[in-house]
């Protein structure tokens, strides 16, 4: 959670048009009253505003291969699926009756279940990381 006085930023993916970086001016429970470079007032959730100030990172480059047959737990993935972001990793943890459940990279409470796989891109390596076999 951040406090007031607080640099922090709203990324593209979750506002394009208040994406940018913000000063935290007052803290509610679930929203952040924000001030910044594209509103002089801005009300956001908790989940959109994320900490530091909007950056330029370099999108990281990942080799992606065919979604084999069955996919083991702990395979990282990328889905296709309206309303989810392309960029965002995420990691089988089952198979369901209609597909596989899929977490995001890195832990959430939320996660989806009954993605087909063919909806489904395995990525193999992340940066200078790679999937040992």
């Amino acid at each position: 959670m951040h406090k007031i006085g607080d640099t922090v930023h709203i990324r593209a993916i979750d506002s394009a048009k208040f994406a940018g970086t913000y000063t935290v001016t007052k803290v509610n429970p679930s929203t952040y009253a924000l001030t910044g470079e594209r509103a002089a007032s801005l009300k956001a959730p908790h989940a959109m505003v994320h900490a530091g100030p909007l950056g330029s990172a370099p999108t990281p480059v990942l080799t992606q291969v065919p979604v084999p047959v069955f996919l083991d737990n702990g395979t990282v993935v990328k889905v296709r699926a309206k309303n989810v972001d392309p960029d965002a990793l995420y990691v089988v943890t089952g198979q369901v009756s209609r597909g596989y459940r899929v977490f995001p990279l890195g832990g959430s409470s939320r996660y989806y279940t009954g993605i087909p796989g063919d909806r489904l891109t395995v990525v193999t390596e992340i940066h200078d990381w790679k999937v040992q076999s």
